[in-house]
């Protein structure tokens, strides 16, 4: 249903359908932005200007050059539309009233027949009816949810935290055991318990081989973390777990050659024992990135120093432990070749020689007490930062 709405500013009518009511519109007579609605009074419309006197009109050639020169735009609208080709249909204004403007229609299409073609917008799947609207507007652009994503990485660092104090607890079942078949072997000599013994020893190493895998899958679910302009979280943890799954493909691989060149797979075998160390360390240390990274985008940043510097003290142990055990190679050496001269500085062999052994076994076992403390630290960086991965997931 259509109403006739009066400009309270010139006093036009206006034509409104009844969606329109209620709405700021625009009058195209004034320009005058105002609310529709059905008790708007319309003003007294202003006098109009005295004509001016009449003037006898002088040629093109005679007319005096002042003021403003006459524009293509006013011949166009005075020249009759029959002579600037076919004739064009008129656009109807659905807000005016008066059909006989057609001076202002001839000049609004000859303006919408120059104007050149629009650019396509985001903005193009907006309704028509939401023109007048100051509510939120449809078919706005956001960015990426990544909750979803920071929700996968949380319950896959859960998991390697799971796996990782699994791991610690079954090792040291596994080394109970083993010290417990030993004194079996030396004492009772008994087969019974001795197998007994060893079916035990069997299931932990297959929990162990369980832990394992639980702590593969966890860190396989870190590689949906989102990256960010500065954090490449998502790649570090792909090249991580990518180094740390390369020792098994291969050691399969290496099997399989085996089978059918035994030669070949000899020398591979043998080339893999020094690679697996290294896409061991390789792993480890883009493991310690995509925490520092993820703590970064958490905007943490003692955590992400803090795994920084837990990444340093790890390598500087690392290199102290080698030259430990190159030293100790080297002094348990020299030993032997003092124990094995007749007359030399050695008096009793078989005592320096296990005075030398229990020294070394003390300090491995020292080694390996630090190595599980740095371990158990690096479980406790792991939790903080699936915290940290929590509240990027709750994070709007």
């Amino acid at each position: 249903m259509s109403n006739i709405i009066h400009c309270p500013q010139c006093g036009k009518a206006l034509n409104l359908p009844d969606k329109f009511l209620g709405k700021k519109v625009k009058c195209p007579g004034c320009a005058t932005v105002f609310v529709a609605e059905l008790s708007q009074t319309p003003l007294a419309p202003p006098a109009p200007p005295p004509a001016p006197a009449a003037k006898a009109k002088q040629p093109a050639s005679e007319e005096p050059a002042r003021g403003r020169s006459r524009s293509l735009l006013d011949e166009v609208a005075d020249a009759p539309l029959e002579s600037r080709g076919a004739k064009r249909t008129v656009r109807q204004d659905p807000y005016d009233d008066d059909p006989d403007d057609d001076r202002r229609r001839r000049i609004r299409r000859r303006e919408d027949d120059d104007r050149p073609p629009r650019r396509a917008s985001r903005f193009d799947d907006y309704d028509d009816e939401d023109d007048y609207d100051d509510g939120p507007r449809r078919g706005r652009i956001t960015a990426t949810d990544t909750r979803p994503l920071w929700q996968g990485v949380r319950a896959g660092l859960n998991l390697w935290v799971y796996g990782a104090w699994g791991l610690i607890a079954l090792s040291g079942a596994g080394l109970v055991v083993l010290i417990l078949l030993f004194l079996i072997v030396m004492v009772a000599r008994s087969a019974e318990v001795l197998l007994f013994m060893g079916v035990i020893y069997l299931l932990l190493v297959l929990a162990l081989l369980v832990c394992g895998i639980v702590m593969l899958v966890g860190f396989g679910m870190c590689m949906q973390a989102p990256n960010a302009p500065d954090h490449p979280t998502r790649s570090l943890a792909i090249g991580s777990f990518c180094c740390l799954l390369a020792p098994i493909v291969l050691g399969i691989l290496i099997a399989v050659i085996a089978v059918v060149e035994p030669t070949l797979g000899a020398y591979l075998s043998l080339g893999n024992l020094f690679l697996n160390p290294a896409l061991g360390l390789a792993s480890l240390i883009l493991f310690c990135l995509f925490l520092r990274s993820v703590a970064s985008q958490a905007r943490n940043r003692p955590l992400a120093e803090r795994c920084m510097r837990w990444l340093v003290t790890y390598l500087i142990t690392l290199g102290a432990s080698f030259c430990l055990g190159l030293v100790v190679g080297i002094l348990s050496v020299a030993f032997a070749a003092g124990a094995a001269q007749v007359g030399g500085p050695v008096r009793n062999p078989a005592l320096a020689a296990s005075a030398v052994g229990i020294v070394i076994l003390l300090v491995y076992l020292g080694v390996l007490i630090w190595y599980l403390i740095l371990f158990i630290q690096l479980i406790g960086l792991v939790g903080e930062v699936r915290d940290a991965a929590d509240r990027l997931s709750r994070k709007k």
